[in-house]
């Protein structure tokens, strides 16, 4: 997966609001599980609404009705890629790459205190699954994971490491300002519904990127990245803004 992500790191995390960084420090004893070392940050798989987990992988569409307006002002543009966007949202993201499938759910509810990832990585056949939540509980912070099989596992985190996740995609990458800015580079095609842009670059990447509004906010979003001759999918949407709920894993005492 490390192939995969040194090229879509910085395009991935575009829409990548939540706190893989703060999740995977979660569990202590956790070394790299999917090569988040190198990108600490990515996005999505997708999933049925609510809180249950996601298996399904993305596919970079939205639903829409004949009531949803697809176009956006500049402003409205930048505010949807703005992180105060994403406080409550589901987002679902599937990559592709030279030996590679990764899928990643990932939900924030930050009024609420919460952050949840589930991630499923095959790479030269072999599979790797992740869960963790982050979560806020009066005037303490916990983490919990699970890896593959393993029951779920919870330690307590400090609030550093709750929120560095979450201001990291933006303040360390700053991957949303490279869109938020490139109103301009796009053009609206009437009948898909959706902006594209065919040659935007992205840390070194010639990308092909479309995004989809729905009713001033991001809805869906492909990029098709080629990088040193090899060519990078992902797909990605965003869902349920306002309406995402998580549950705690229950821990066996």
């Amino acid at each position: 997966m490390k192939k995969l992500n040194k090229t879509l790191c910085a395009v991935a995390l575009t829409v990548s609001v939540l706190p893989i960084a703060a999740l995977t420090a979660c569990d202590p004893a956790a070394k790299d599980p999917v090569g988040l070392d190198s990108v600490s940050g990515i996005i999505n798989q997708s999933m049925t609404s609510g809180s249950q987990s996601a298996t399904d992988s993305g596919s970079g569409t939205a639903d829409t009705s004949a009531e949803d307006r697809f176009t956006v002002t500049e402003n409205e543009w930048e505010s949807a890629f703005d992180r105060e966007s994403f406080g409550n949202c589901t987002v679902t993201y599937a990559a592709t790459g030279e030996n590679d499938v990764l899928n990643v759910t990932l939900r924030s509810d930050l009024a609420g205190g919460k952050i949840y990832l589930a991630m499923t990585d095959v790479y030269n056949g072999q599979t790797v699954s992740y869960e963790a939540v982050a979560a806020k509980s009066g005037d303490k912070y916990y983490g919990y994971s699970k890896s593959g099989e393993d029951g779920w596992q919870k330690s307590e985190i400090t609030q550093a490491e709750y929120k560095s996740g979450f201001d990291s995609v933006f303040d360390e990458y700053l991957v949303i300002e490279t869109f938020k800015d490139k109103y301009s580079d796009f053009d609206y095609d009437e009948e898909q519904n959706a902006y594209k842009a065919n040659d935007l670059t992205v840390d070194g990447a010639t990308c092909a990127v479309s995004v989809t509004m729905k009713n001033g906010k991001i809805a869906a979003m492909t990029v098709s990245a080629v990088k040193n001759e090899e060519t990078y999918e992902f797909a990605v949407t965003v869902t349920d803004y306002g309406t995402t709920e998580i549950e705690l894993p229950e821990i066996e005492e």
